[in-house]
């Protein structure tokens, strides 16, 4: 009768190891990305096909662990005076303990959608849409050496989703690429901005350039 007793108490014990087991993902399977990822923004929800986003797809196929760097993807709803198709902001590759990401511009139209590479190793700032809301400009921002933050500033055309350039016919020096404190920025028309900057004593030379107390006021067209 003991003998039975342990031989059923072996047979159990046996049964609940085998009902735990997980089996392991391989290796090509934590490397396999997912058909659609769901990101939740602002109350919206954006569902990404990897392959529609070229440049999203080329960082995560090439990473060591892409369902991790899926988790931490962050994304952005830029909605603000803007009632056309839904644009958002997708920021990958974050660096650990720190606020800087690669960044791509998505437009979420019905039949597919299109994107816009924008910036790397840097932080979203602020954004405006032109008063036609055809063109949206993107502000990015980054600490120099010195530990001073620096901006840059893309323009994008939200009809050809391509970035355009900012021109001006005198200036020769580069005031983006964060080369300077751009404080703000305004549409003056739909195809002008004003940005205000952080006064540059070696630029006091300069007549068009407007100068007022601690700041400087350059206009740019596309």
């Amino acid at each position: 009768m003991k003998f039975y007793s342990l031989f059923a108490l072996f047979i159990f014990l046996t049964g609940c190891f085998q009902s735990t087991h997980v089996n392991q993902p391989t290796k090509e399977e934590e490397k396999q990305l997912p058909n659609s990822i769901s990101l939740p923004a602002d109350g919206q929800m954006l569902n990404v096909t990897p392959q529609d986003v070229p440049m999203l797809y080329t960082f995560l196929t090439s990473a060591e662990e892409p369902l991790k760097e899926i988790q931490k993807l962050r994304i952005k709803s830029l909605k603000r005076n803007y009632d056309g198709p839904p644009i958002y902001l997708l920021s990958y590759a974050c660096k650990r303990n720190a606020p800087y990401c690669s960044h791509i511009v998505i437009q979420d139209n019905k039949e597919r959608k299109l994107s816009v590479p924008t910036a790397d190793f840097t932080q979203f700032d602020q954004y405006a849409f032109s008063p036609d809301k055809n063109t949206l400009l993107v502000k990015f921002k980054r600490l120099n050496k010195e530990d001073k933050i620096r901006h840059h500033v893309i323009a994008i055309d939200l009809k050809k989703m391509d970035i355009i350039p900012l021109k001006h016919p005198k200036l020769t020096i580069d005031i983006f690429n964060y080369q300077y404190k751009i404080v703000h920025l305004n549409w003056e028309s739909n195809n002008r901005i004003k940005f205000h900057l952080k006064a540059d004593p070696s630029l006091n030379h300069i007549e068009w350039i407007e100068h007022r107390d601690e700041y400087m006021f350059i206009d740019f067209s596309i």
